[in-house]
């Protein structure tokens, strides 16, 4: 029979395709080059041509997953209509909403993302997801600004505290939800978490208390989401 020979990114995606399939099946920590060449029925050789190491294909994954996110972000974003409040509650949601029809994938992302050899990762994406999302809020925060919904001196200034704030809240959020033993109680912290800093989010922008309020049970959709793949490990 024939080799088959397929066009260099058409290859790299089918091994992306394929290491996801099974990071969401067994768990990222689970998973090794050798079950994901042997799912690919291609050598070794062929998987350290496209990325460096295991490690290197996650974060090939977590940018294409980023570039998703994002241009869902940008092209709604730009439909949405209303007052800055409005617009930044209405980011919040899409991109909740986007997670959340993506569920079981972006579990597996999240598990991958906090495996304990992905620390450097996780920071060096979220250092390049940041400035992706700057200019998002800061065009929000500007609007904001002229309408006289949030008082703020500097709406791109501004824009770097508040993801920095997103981000690192974040972040000690999905520490807590996607380490082993997540249980209600852990839910219920994490959204403890999460309340706080849209209320420091809140004081930021000088809007009243409660105007972020997430329109979603936050417990609920955690335990949803790392529900998910919550047999991993078991």
């Amino acid at each position: 029979m024939a080799r088959i020979v397929k066009d260099a990114e058409v290859r790299r995606e089918e091994l992306l395709t394929l290491a996801l399939d099974l990071f969401m099946a067994q768990g990222y920590e689970r998973t090794s080059v050798e079950q994901i060449t042997r799912r690919a029925d291609v050598a070794k050789g062929t998987f350290y041509h496209y990325f460096d190491s295991k490690q290197d294909l996650v974060e090939q994954l977590a940018d294409s997953h980023a570039r998703q996110l994002f241009a869902h972000l940008e092209s709604r974003l730009a439909a949405v209509e209303g007052d800055a409040l409005q617009r930044l509650r209405a980011f919040s949601q899409l991109a909740t909403s986007w997670k959340m029809d993506r569920a079981d994938e972006s579990a597996a992302f999240g598990r991958m993302l906090y495996a304990p050899d992905n620390l450097m990762l996780r920071h060096s994406l979220f250092s390049a997801w940041l400035e992706r999302t700057r200019p998002l809020l800061t065009a929000i925060l500007t609007q904001g600004v002229a309408e006289k919904t949030f008082t703020v001196e500097d709406p791109h200034a501004t824009a770097g505290v508040v993801l920095s704030l997103w981000y690192d809240w974040g972040d000690r959020v999905a520490q807590n939800i996607y380490q082993p033993g997540f249980d209600e109680a852990r839910a219920a912290h994490a959204a403890a978490e999460l309340r706080a800093g849209m209320r420091a989010q809140e004081r930021i922008l000088g809007v009243a208390e409660g105007a972020l309020e997430p329109s979603v049970d936050v417990e609920a959709l955690f335990v949803q989401l790392v529900g998910t793949s919550s047999d991993e490990g078991a």
